[in-house]
């Protein structure tokens, strides 16, 4: 397969499961967040599918470090031990499910509970998850794993800083992301604040599209394309975070209540244990993206760039 291609599949392959893991994240925060101001407490009964739910963004990190590694030696070792942890993983879920069928636990294969096809739906992700830790073990034997040096990154000044940064907030930005993907099931259809949530909804997207620039100039695009480029993306991404941002906040001091009255679905934190995150979340990650991006782009040798 031709490098072009395997890129193209690779990158495919990950924003693929940023999305299931995005929407996943938001259904166990839903699901977690309800059982925990249930009077009748059903973790220990949802075990597998929260840590199930899990597995999808486990799998985003494991293909970025596979498109971006240090060295094709550390690729293969990354391959090779993150198969078996995944595999290990989705076997130890698979058995618990199975456990809980046969123990009665769980009295059906349908329960309607988690999803209409709950735990079916979970029994048949965790065989895939299982398939897919068996394929990168594969991949690793010599027949099928080739050594490209050209496709190694060069180490960056302040790369560390900046994955250990964009890692800590990859949670939020892929969590707001399966928030904006279920907006149909969520948001509220009279239109009478649509002008005040559309900047909301902009938000939750806007950070995972930043991410998504950036890996697309980092594959496909040339040093001097990148160089050239990022300056004026890097300006319209910090002046459309600002302007959604004072959006959102001209919106809540005109009308403070346009989110309890209608984005209740999309804030479970917020208004089932009555604090206000989610907005500032949003604040947050809308001015940390373009912002951090800017700082280590003015701050890093163009000859790195």
């Amino acid at each position: 397969m031709k490098s072009q291609t395997r890129k193209i599949l690779l990158l495919l392959a990950e924003a693929f499961f940023y999305c299931l893991g995005g929407v996943a994240l938001f259904q166990i925060l839903w699901f977690f967040i309800q059982d925990l101001f249930s009077t009748d407490h059903a973790f220990l009964y949802f075990l597998p599918y929260y840590l199930s739910c899990l597995l999808p963004a486990y799998l985003v990190v494991i293909l970025h470090k596979i498109r971006h590694p240090t060295s094709e030696i550390g690729k293969k070792r990354w391959m090779k031990v993150n198969s078996f942890v995944l595999g290990g993983i989705s076997l130890a879920l698979l058995i618990l499910d199975i456990v809980y069928l046969s123990t009665g636990t769980y009295d059906s294969i349908l329960l309607h509970q988690a999803g209409p096809l709950f735990p079916l739906s979970n029994l048949i992700f965790l065989g895939l998850t299982l398939l897919f830790a068996i394929g990168f073990f594969l991949f690793t034997l010599p027949r099928f794993f080739h050594f490209e040096e050209s496709e190694v990154l060069p180490k960056k000044r302040f790369g560390t800083l900046e994955s250990v940064l964009v890692g800590a907030s990859f949670p939020f930005a892929c969590g707001f992301l399966g928030d904006f993907l279920l907006f149909p099931s969520l948001m509220d259809y009279s239109g009478q604040n649509a002008f005040l949530t559309f900047p909301v909804y902009l938000l939750m997207l806007f950070p995972s599209l930043c991410l998504l620039m950036r890996e697309i100039f980092r594959d496909f695009l040339s040093k001097d394309q990148r160089y050239k480029a990022t300056l004026p993306t890097l300006f319209v991404e910090g002046v459309l975070g600002l302007v959604l941002v004072l959006w959102m906040c001209i919106g809540l001091s005109c009308n403070g209540d346009f989110i309890i009255v209608s984005m209740t679905a999309h804030f479970p934190i917020d208004f089932m244990g009555s604090m206000m995150l989610g907005p500032y979340f949003l604040f947050f990650l809308g001015l940390l993206y373009p912002g951090l991006s800017t700082l280590f782009y003015l701050l890093r040798p163009a000859s790195e760039e």
